[in-house]
């Protein structure tokens, strides 16, 4: 492959840290990377998830009671939606149908 040929990585590198991520890309793709993700370490490996997390505890957020819990194949509990309580939408937010 030519450095004109760039690569265009996304998402989770299996790697410990950030700095182990862009140390190894370096090393193995730097020539063909023009920019490269963090790797989604530590706590966002399961980004999915970490962001689920990160909604449900959000102080402006709320468990959506009408739509059902998602059943995660990986996960040992449903998975619930969370949503804008409806007193802090702003004027004109569309929303979307269970």
């Amino acid at each position: 492959m030519k450095p004109a040929e760039r690569l265009h990585l996304i998402g989770s590198i299996p790697l410990d840290s950030s700095e182990q991520v862009f140390r190894r890309l370096s090393e193995e793709l730097g020539p063909y990377l023009s920019r490269m993700p963090d790797g989604e370490t530590g706590e966002r490996s399961r980004w999915v998830y970490f962001q689920g997390q990160m909604l449900r505890a959000h102080p402006d957020m709320e468990i959506d009671p009408t739509v059902p819990a998602y059943p995660f194949a990986t996960s040992a509990r449903d998975v619930c939606h969370a949503r804008i309580p409806e007193q802090q939408r702003p004027a004109g937010m569309i929303r979307r149908s269970p």
